[in-house]
């Protein structure tokens, strides 16, 4: 955990600077980003590029996005390729997040 921390930190030093307005937490290699769609799509795009710069990529296929509006799917599937995207919740860290019935 403490090498992979390391080999993170300049990255997630310069994706805060980058993007200022997202929230951004991270704990080993998970690695959540909550913000405006835009933002967040400017934030993936900027990370395929630089990932590889320390050995890293990320994997839209295990990338999770949670939107409750009705439409966030369709935005999202549009705008950001291979991100699974769902209204009902997510796990972050093995916690429920999201609606009643999900996290129950």
């Amino acid at each position: 955990p403490a090498l992979n921390a390391l080999a993170l930190s300049p990255f997630l030093h310069a994706l805060h600077k980058r993007h200022p307005t997202l929230t951004l937490t991270a704990i080993h290699d998970d690695i959540i980003l909550v913000g405006p769609l835009p933002e967040v799509n400017a934030a993936l795009q900027w990370s395929e590029l630089f990932l590889p710069e320390i050995g890293a990529y990320l994997q839209r296929t295990k990338s999770q996005l949670l939107g409750h509006n009705l439409q966030t799917p369709r935005l999202v599937n549009r705008a950001i390729l291979e991100v699974n995207v769902t209204r009902n919740g997510i796990r972050l860290y093995s916690i429920p997040v999201g609606t009643r019935s999900y996290v129950q």
